[in-house]
């Protein structure tokens, strides 16, 4: 494979500009800033200076060349070596080296699977070092696939109008920080559960370690009054433990909450609590997989636990969803990308410390959200869970009597939408637990984000009710149900990839009044990644904690989120001259 730091071929004309400016790029020698530098392509405005210093050679060049090649008939795309890689889906490629320069690409997920390089090219990533990017070059096909026809304006106001939501807005509370103590930077995702770990009768919040920033999971004590503190007495199995998510029960029954952790790519720890901090490994049968131990077939890793008794033995048992596709990384796997974790898996507690793992094959899904309820009203715990897979409706499982489930597809699920977030209540106090569903959608091809309520109706049938929706693609990543105003009637509160918190009221009967207070992070551009709704100090009505979490990237320019992220706790008030349930 050659090692160059440019593209070898690439699919289009339009393409293979783009490497040839990206090559110049790559080798070009750094330019001197000037306190006036301009943005790339434009020119200074005049100010009676001397003209602007003339272009580098290598770069003009670079542009001649490139100019060159748009008028030469697209290049003929192959593999270096001949051989073409074949993916899961069919599709033929070969892997080539592009150069990573620092400030010049853009992750396009999480994962780092998919990278933007300069002049808009997306590629998928296999994997990545210091210096280089390794991509995918895809066959092109042999048949050009036909180009489908642009939605008319009736089919896209037709869809429009599926959007549309009838939530008014209302100044009705105000939100007063609760939240001294807790840590003010560090990358706090993905998930947390609020619970009384020491028995003291104050609720606390449990996390897994921050991102980039942490060893053990954190638990910080609450004292029901809106201050905090770290357990510093806690203390934890020597696990290689990472970020992912949380959730505690009483595994062994002895009183005491015990604490299940979920690591990224790593897999799922269970540890027994003894109420005063010292947990205790407790996981036989759970696979973990801690990074360079050379394993070929890495373990179930989930980034969405749930704790609860799944087969009414009276043992809590662990629910994981899978957390979806990983590079491959050790010996032994392809270069290509593993297909990871996916579907739905349920650790069943044998009450000694052993679990035994019970899976169904045939799910494609994977995301980072997971949440149970009865849906169908047979007394059996059902789940739902968050979609990272585009247009994937199979997001509800309906638990079987004997310990299986069964996959629905939600017909009033958004079409070509992701599922970020999902949150369970009985939000028109039917009887029967609802779903609501953070989106992100792109029907005829028009990108919004939303929140719906999709109401259970008997014979296993659902109705969508639109609660609120932007255009654009500011996701939501967090949600939660819950009471903030005491009236007995369940609330919704989300939180976006901006870091803003929406906060919406229910009326009990299906229907939201969204509150007008603004209110965020604390920080622009620190992505809101989980929210939970809980009573903190005993007084009937739950406050907001909320997780947020990102990259700091002062250093390319782009400060989106300084701090990396912090920790907040508001407690709802009554906005000052609102009357009770006005």
């Amino acid at each position: 494979m050659d090692s160059s730091p440019r593209l070898h071929t690439l699919p289009s004309r339009a393409l293979a500009l783009a490497a040839v400016l990206w090559a110049a790029a790559a080798t070009a020698p750094a330019q001197t800033s000037t306190p006036a530098q301009q943005p790339p392509g434009k020119a200074p405005a005049a100010t009676g200076k001397a003209p602007a210093k003339p272009l580098d050679p290598k770069i003009a060049a670079a542009m001649q060349a490139a100019a060159r090649a748009a008028a030469q008939p697209p290049p003929k795309v192959e593999p270096p070596d001949g051989k073409w890689l074949t993916d899961e889906q069919g599709r033929q490629y070969f892997v080539t080296p592009a150069a990573r320069i620092e400030g010049s690409y853009r992750w396009v997920n999480d994962e780092h699977t998919k990278v933007r390089l300069p002049y808009g090219i997306t590629m998928d990533v296999v994997k990545y070092d210091d210096k280089f990017f390794y991509v995918k070059i895809y066959r092109p096909q042999d048949v050009a696939a036909p180009i489908p026809a642009r939605p008319g304006k009736e089919a896209l106001a037709k869809a429009a109008a599926t959007y549309r939501y009838d939530t008014a807005a209302a100044h009705r509370l105000d939100f007063k920080p609760f939240d001294k103590g807790l840590p003010n930077h560090g990358q706090w995702r993905n998930g947390f559960v609020v619970a009384d770990m020491n028995g003291d009768g104050h609720p606390d919040i449990v996390h897994g370690p921050p991102r980039k920033g942490g060893v053990q999971p954190m638990i910080y004590l609450g004292d029901g009054k809106g201050g905090w503190k770290l357990w510093a007495d806690a203390t934890y199995p020597n696990v290689p433990y990472d970020y992912g998510d949380v959730a505690v029960g009483d595994l062994n029954g002895d009183g005491h909450l015990d604490l299940v952790v979920a690591s990224h790519l790593r897999g799922i720890t269970a540890l027994l609590g003894d109420g005063k901090g010292k947990f205790t490994l407790w996981s036989q049968g759970i696979e973990f997989i801690p990074p360079g131990g050379g394993e070929t077939k890495p373990g179930f890793s989930s980034r969405a636990i749930e704790v609860y008794d799944w087969n009414h033995d009276g043992k809590p048992d662990i629910v994981a969803a899978g957390e979806g596709p990983r590079l491959a990384a050790a010996r032994g796997e392809s270069d290509a990308l593993n297909r990871g974790s996916r579907g739905l898996r349920v650790y069943l507690n044998q009450g000694d410390g052993t679990w035994v793992a019970k899976d169904q094959p045939g799910s494609e899904s994977f995301g980072d959200a997971l949440a149970h309820g009865d849906f169908n009203g047979d007394g059996r715990p059902d789940f739902v869970t968050g979609s990272s897979v585009l247009g994937f409706r199979e997001i509800v499982g309906l638990s079987q009597p004997d310990g299986s489930w069964k996959r629905v597809t939600l017909a009033a699920l958004r079409p070509d939408a992701v599922v970020r977030a999902v949150a369970v209540a009985d939000f028109d106090k039917d009887g029967r637990d609802d779903i609501a569903v953070a989106y992100t959608s792109s029907e005829l091809g028009v990108w919004r984000t939303g929140l719906d309520v999709l109401y259970s109706r008997p014979g296993d049938t659902w109705e969508r009710r639109p609660v609120f929706n932007v255009e654009g693609r500011d996701e939501i990543f967090g949600l939660a149900a819950g009471d903030l105003d005491g009236d007995g009637v369940r609330d919704l509160v989300a939180a976006n990839l901006k870091g803003e918190l929406w906060v919406f009221l229910g009326d009990g009967k299906g229907a939201f009044v969204r509150e007008a207070a603004k209110l965020d992070g604390g920080e622009a551009g620190c992505r809101g990644y989980h929210v939970v709704l809980a009573d903190l100090d005993g007084d009937g009505k739950d406050e907001l904690v909320a997780s947020f979490a990102g990259e700091d990237t002062a250093s390319s320019g782009q400060s989106e989120c300084p701090s990396g992220g912090r920790l907040r706790a508001w407690k709802a008030v009554r906005a000052a001259g609102k009357p009770r349930g006005k």
